[in-house]
């Protein structure tokens, strides 16, 4: 190779260094939700209801047999908060996907404490509701769904803020994956399945954004 030709294959190399060097960061791929979102629209987006049609095959069996418990609870629902829509699918969810001693009484309580529905249905409201019932009911045995719940909410904020604002939305994210991971370390292994789901979803429905793409790889 003569002397020309190595000084452009330097030259070329000292280029490629360099845009590698100043390109951000990439992060990882979302990976699929393990239940095709399914299961966040059901427990926590009030969306269509879980179906047994929508376990993949592909489960593994330990997996399988948690949501087909989660299912079987409710399908046998039966509600004690009364009044508004919004309270009695709270409880459902809540009763259906918590297998702990006493979450009937817990879910209804906690329905009955729901905002009326003039007043719901704004993630911002909702996850005040969340935060104060997570202060005031530390040691519930719907702490873990509520987690869930409010990374839900977190994640909705964290769609409507302006892109321009990256500092909001770094802060909204760093929420979003701190209660998703208290979510994710619940004893029940359906809330690791349920943080995984939400978390697999490219968006909610306000902007094509994810929150990891606002964090640091971890």
């Amino acid at each position: 190779m003569n002397r020309s030709r190595i000084r452009r294959t330097l030259a070329a190399s000292a280029i490629v260094l360099l845009v590698a060097t100043t390109l951000p960061a990439q992060h990882h791929a979302v990976p699929p939700p393990p239940v095709g979102g399914r299961l966040a629209e059901s427990a926590l987006l009030g969306g269509h209801p879980l179906t047994a049609a929508d376990l993949s095959p592909d489960l593994a069996s330990a997996d399988r047999m948690r949501l087909q418990a989660y299912l079987n609870r409710r399908n046998g629902f039966e509600p004690r908060s009364g009044g508004e829509a919004h309270r009695i699918r709270f409880e459902q969810e809540l009763v259906s996907i918590v297998e702990t001693t006493g979450i009937e009484d817990e879910a209804a309580e906690l329905a009955r404490q729901l905002p009326p529905a003039a007043q719901w249905g704004d993630p911002e409201r909702e996850a005040e509701w969340a935060e104060a019932m997570l202060r005031s009911r530390p040691a519930s045995p719907a702490a873990p769904y509520l987690y869930a719940f409010l990374a839900s909410r977190y994640r909705q904020i964290f769609e409507r803020l302006p892109e321009d604002d990256r500092a909001a939305l770094e802060r909204q994210a760093r929420k979003y994956r701190t209660l998703l991971e208290r979510a994710r370390a619940a004893m029940d292994p359906i809330f690791a399945l349920l943080a995984a789901d939400l978390d697999g979803l490219p968006s909610l429905g306000h902007a094509a954004r994810h929150p990891r793409a606002y964090l640091p790889d971890t």
